[in-house]
């Protein structure tokens, strides 16, 4: 058993993931991981016992709910010419696993070429379920990615009776920048997983799902170091390899066979170097900066140059939200001014007038704006309890003044708490980290 540079607050998660039978984490820990079902096969003697069963019990619930919708989206999309690759949780929980139950998961994750997406979303509103975004929809406050957007996303499906989300991709595999045209490997990629596919008939529908040791080196590997998620290896990670291994036989070797057809062996040892059942390794510890820079460099020739690219992107941004910020402060003074007087500021002249035929605010310069006020807000040292009505106030006027006809749900001059801001009867959310990454 090895465990190296464990936190201390991840040491008895680590000891039980390794099999180290006196290791009992918390329900809390356990939850907030995604292995409450895992811990109630291997943790009997857990003293929330009963809360881990309830837990387990609810995850094969949800799944049996996910299975049904997904089968018949499935159906749906097959008498249409498309078969989507399906990966990651929903293909682990329901193909790999023994029982569903084991596996919890925020959503499906599937694979569609691109051209096929505008078909599968028109054919999926058709039978019930709900476009949250779909890539070339209109570009307003609500959408989840604005027309700058090149990520290798490419819809999001929302089911209309359960909790239930499917996202679309159209490559497998992240790309540098959201902003930045995808690198060739990306492409290179998903062809190479898709070609690898193998095709299944399930639950009266068609699909196709990654052979066993990809779904260690996209799923797990890949997903993990080149996704949001910088190299740092979750819990679950180890619990997906180990029943790979035991159900497929799938192993290091075949694993870093695999990538080394795929060019990307740095990328995939980096990882299982810190995450490996056969050798009982496991570090889910935080990288250090330096570790990170020092797999990123290495990674160059397989993806290309990550940190120069990311730094230019940096700055860019930077610059813009500066001079967001330089639009936004001067506002946001103004209304605590006019709050702290008793006065309106919703009925100020910046707020006023309002010409629709002007256009709207797109989904990045809406999170550029929220950001502004969220950092006005923390130059000023706004008390907490003034934050969040300056915030809509500020808002209010800021989008007003550009053309947006915002509106307030309640009137905001006899509103106890914070006013909610509409556009079309649809609520405008302010929080900074509400949407998907530019």
């Amino acid at each position: 058993m090895l465990r190296t540079n464990a936190q201390p607050q991840v040491a008895p998660l680590t000891d039980f993931l390794l099999g180290d039978a006196a290791s009992e984490p918390t329900l809390e820990v356990l939850a907030a991981t995604g292995l409450v079902g895992h811990a109630f096969t291997r943790l009997p003697h857990h003293p929330q016992r009963a809360q881990l069963r309830h837990g387990f019990v609810l995850l094969a619930a949800r799944h049996v709910a996910a299975r049904r919708a997904v089968a018949e989206l499935l159906k749906a999309w097959n008498a249409a010419g498309l078969t989507p690759f399906v990966f990651k949780g929903f293909h682990l929980a329901e193909f790999v696993y023994p029982a569903p139950g084991l596996r919890g998961y925020a959503d499906v994750d599937m694979v569609l070429a691109e051209e096929d997406v505008p078909i599968a979303c028109t054919v999926a509103a058709a039978a019930g379920w709900g476009v949250a975004w779909q890539t070339g929809q209109r570009d307003d406050l609500f959408a989840l990615h604005g027309p700058e957007y090149r990520g290798h996303e490419a819809a999001h499906l929302t089911h209309v009776e359960f909790d239930l989300k499917v996202d679309l991709h159209h490559r497998i595999v992240h790309n540098v920048h959201n902003r930045l045209p995808p690198e060739p490997v990306t492409r290179r990629l998903t062809e190479a997983a898709l070609a690898a596919a193998e095709t299944l008939a399930w639950e009266g529908a068609r699909l196709r799902v990654p052979c066993p040791v990809d779904a260690a080196v996209f799923g797990l590997a890949l997903n993990r170091c080149w996704g949001s998620d910088g190299w740092r290896v979750k819990p679950r990670d180890y619990a997906d390899f180990e029943v790979l291994a035991e159900r497929h036989g799938v192993n290091r070797e075949a694993v870093m066979a695999r990538a080394a057809s795929l060019g990307v062996a740095h990328t995939v040892g980096v990882f299982v170097d810190r995450c490996d059942p056969h050798l009982r390794r496991l570090n889910l510890g935080a990288p250090l900066w330096w570790t990170l820079r020092r797999w990123e460099m290495g990674s160059w020739h397989e993806r290309g140059a990550v940190d120069p690219l990311r730094a230019w992107m940096g700055v860019r941004e930077l610059v813009r939200g500066a001079v967001t910020l330089a639009r936004v402060l001067p506002v946001v003074v103004d209304t605590r001014r006019r709050l702290r007087r008793g006065l309106d500021p919703s009925a100020s002249p910046v707020a006023a007038g309002v010409d629709p035929a002007r256009g709207s605010v797109g989904a990045l310069a809406w999170r550029r704006l929220r950001r502004a006020i969220h950092r006005s807000l923390r130059l000023l040292r706004v008390d907490p309890d003034e934050r969040e009505r300056l915030t809509v106030l500020s808002a209010y006027r800021l989008l007003r003044s550009m053309g947006v006809p915002v509106a307030f749900e309640t009137d905001p001059a006899r509103a106890v708490e914070a006013p909610t801001l509409t556009l079309d009867g649809r609520p405008v959310r302010m929080t900074v980290a509400d949407q998907g990454a530019e």
